[in-house]
């Protein structure tokens, strides 16, 4: 069915708003795509609509959205995405003057239950960091990989796309660019210096075979390495483990930041270190590590329940 007069409008404008996320708010072309996908949803349902302009939109239209993704059985989650994303967008139409207000801005966002990360015990995270053994060219290079995604805690996105100018061996630092452009430094562990030591002087040379390569880790054909790769590779070690662990990247980031703050780190520090903009989004470490606290009472208090 032919597109409305509508919907090549929103067409337009969309475009226009996800050229001002890459190229003004410096948003990654792989976010950008997330939000096409969910204001494509939008651009859909109003097919069947009375609206002629985008100027008539109004918070009726955006709280039926919402109805309607309710009535095709989305989970809370997925609805709360598709309004963020469309808030977002509308917010842009009123910066440009296109809408004198942003119908979507008093529309309340469904309540989502609070996800508390699920950090691995230590010992299951130095089992895994084991699991690459050998003289083996990928194996050296995994175990670079694995030993500065725990010593570091980084997005594995900004793991991957790490540049070889970025690392300071001498200094034991390394220079990240997180989202929305934004750099920070981090620590790197002794362990993890000297993985990175063997795998730059004796493995990547072999790896790039007389090729250049800005990244700091390869592939077997000198290629960057993708989060897909990573992510095959992890698998592997983790099923190598006794426990058979099922481990995703952002685990391993999850148990950096909470054994850090069981270790005694503070909040404002572990914020930096993981590159959040907002401390409250590491708070909810807090909530983790307290947790922790209370199982060790329960456990080892004389007067608690399971106490001796």
């Amino acid at each position: 069915m032919k597109a409305s007069p509508l919907q090549m409008e929103l067409g337009i404008q969309i475009e226009r708003f996800l050229n001002s996320l890459l190229t003004e708010r410096g948003f990654s072309p792989r976010t950008a795509s997330s939000y096409r996908s969910d204001l494509k949803r939008f651009v859909l349902f109003l097919k069947n609509r009375p609206l002629r302009k985008i100027a008539d939109f109004s918070p009726h239209d955006i709280q039926t959205f919402k109805t309607f993704l309710f009535q095709r059985q989305l989970k809370e989650r997925s609805v709360s995405r598709y309004l963020s994303s469309l808030r977002s967008f509308l917010g842009y139409l009123q910066e440009e003057g296109i809408l004198r207000k942003n119908p979507a801005a008093d529309i309340g966002l469904p309540k989502l239950p609070l996800l508390l990360p699920k950090a691995l015990p230590q010992s299951w995270i130095e089992e895994l960091l084991k699991q690459p053994h050998g003289a083996n060219p990928l194996a050296v290079r995994d175990r670079a990989l694995l030993e500065v995604l725990y010593a570091t805690g980084l997005r594995v996105s900004e793991l991957v796309q790490l540049l070889f100018a970025s690392l300071d061996l001498q200094g034991g630092m390394l220079r990240v660019m997180g989202k929305g452009g934004k750099e920070r430094i981090v620590p790197l562990t002794g362990i993890a210096q000297r993985c990175l030591r063997e795998y730059i002087q004796q493995t990547r040379p072999l790896l790039l075979k007389h090729r250049e390569s800005p990244f700091l880790f390869v592939t077997s054909r000198g290629k960057p390495m993708t989060r897909q790769a990573f992510w095959i590779r992890l698998r592997h070690y983790a099923q190598q483990t006794a426990q058979g662990l099922k481990v995703s990247p952002h685990q391993i980031r999850h148990s950096f930041a909470t054994h850090l703050l069981e270790g005694g780190a503070d909040l404002r520090t572990v914020q930096t270190l993981l590159g959040h903009a907002q401390i409250g989004t590491t708070q909810i470490y807090t909530k983790v590590t307290s947790r922790r606290l209370r199982e060790i009472c329960d456990a080892l208090h004389p007067r608690s329940p399971q106490g001796k």
